[in-house]
């Protein structure tokens, strides 16, 4: 494995950890990296990964928010779908603010 150095102004106020994860999600949502790999990059296991690649609007299914919203519209989602919407971040943040119609 490589080691990249960044310069990045002093305003950016992210530590490594968040870099790194950031830098994993997009690398996993461009399909450079496996959801394991990025997940062992950052020190996470997969389940944690997924978790967070929430907090950067990057499906774990592949598809685009707008997608998973269109496949609630229609009436019959999958369960996960369901799965993932209740396991985002934003309903993870505010448990009693998350809901959905069926």
């Amino acid at each position: 494995m490589r080691t990249v150095t960044l310069k990045l102004p002093d305003n950016i106020d992210l530590n490594e950890k968040e870099i790194s994860i950031m830098l994993a999600a997009k690398l996993y949502d461009l399909g450079k990296m496996s959801l394991g790999q990025a997940a062992n990059l950052v020190g996470l296991n997969k389940e944690e990964f997924m978790n967070e690649l929430g907090k950067y609007n990057v499906s774990v299914f592949g598809e685009t928010l707008e997608e998973l919203e269109q496949e609630l519209k229609s009436g019959s989602p999958s369960i996960l779908v369901i799965n993932f919407i209740l396991n985002s971040h934003s309903c993870q943040s505010q448990p009693f603010q998350c809901s959905f119609r069926l």
